[in-house]
């Protein structure tokens, strides 16, 4: 009768390290990879509303290189796609304005994309022209928080 207690102890500690490694596993699953997106060039960052958002917009000017840059956190250990999303503001509504594709590093978990400020410019010559844009970059697994810029004149 002793032995049996023995062994029912130990199925119970065997079932009760098991559903802790299975929550520890869940946890670490659940949360994922990060993917991180920041926009570079800008001249200014001015607090603007655009298409129903209120958000601090970075200012481009149309002559600039426009340098999209991000981390995946934890690093893939391999070569991975990044697509980097556009949306243009145009009449109160976001419409897709294209999309730019890169390769992340394998080691370090990092991307950039570049793309002329020119092709994102305002078509007009008013003086103080202003196209407003959000992108996000997304992956296999990620999704970035939106950036927001804004394209001058």
């Amino acid at each position: 009768m002793n032995v049996q207690i023995v062994h029912l102890r130990r199925l119970m500690l065997a079932a009760v390290t098991a559903v802790a490694i299975m929550s520890i596993a869940g946890a670490a699953l659940a949360a994922g990879s990060s993917l991180s997106l920041e926009v570079k060039g800008q001249y200014a960052k001015r607090h603007e509303k655009a298409c129903g958002k209120s958000a601090r917009f970075r200012l481009l000017h149309r002559r600039s290189t426009i340098e999209f840059r991000g981390f995946l956190v934890p690093p893939t250990g391999r070569h991975f796609n990044v697509r980097v999303e556009l949306k243009r503001c145009v009449r109160g509504a976001w419409k897709d304005a294209g999309s730019l594709f890169t390769v992340g590093k394998k080691t370090t978990g990092k991307y950039k994309a570049f793309t002329a400020a020119r092709t994102l410019a305002p078509r007009s010559h008013r003086r103080k022209a202003i196209a407003f844009y959000k992108a996000r970059s997304v992956t296999a697994g990620a999704i970035s928080p939106e950036a927001y810029f804004a394209v001058t004149n």
